[in-house]
């Protein structure tokens, strides 16, 4: 089982989302966690890693299983994923993000959902100011 995390930061109710390199939907920072290391510690990490914004984390949000199917290959086995998402605000007073290099093609706050979303819970999420 793999076991990743994401976050959810917020300045002002604006969500933070970020856009990978190749792809078109917006998602949450997130990633794989480092050996020994905490869920809470994986999602400051990668939040930092992805968009260069420093957060404290505010709550757990939720946990899931991810069940992951290779619909091209019935024969491999199917894998799951323990996700956890956090709620976390900035800790700068003004968190200008910026992409990682190589890895993420875009990061930006967001009022409202983005019409390419990576996955259809970005979209359905509270914003302060939704379509």
């Amino acid at each position: 089982m793999t076991l990743t995390e994401t976050s959810r930061e917020r300045v002002e109710g604006s969500v933070l989302l970020v856009r990978d390199e190749g792809d078109d939907g917006w998602t949450d920072p997130g990633g794989k966690r480092e050996k020994g290391e905490s869920f809470e510690a994986a999602a400051r990490r990668e939040t930092r890693e992805e968009t260069g914004v420093a957060c404290a984390l505010t709550g757990l949000l939720e946990v899931h299983v991810l069940e992951i199917v290779d619909e091209t290959d019935p024969a491999r086995p199917t894998l799951y994923s323990l996700i956890a998402i956090f709620a976390g605000e900035p800790v700068a007073d003004d968190p200008a993000p910026r992409p990682a290099e190589g890895e993420i093609a875009a990061v930006d706050w967001f009022d409202a959902s983005p019409e390419a979303v990576g996955y259809p819970e970005v979209a359905t999420r509270p914003y302060p100011n939704p379509a």
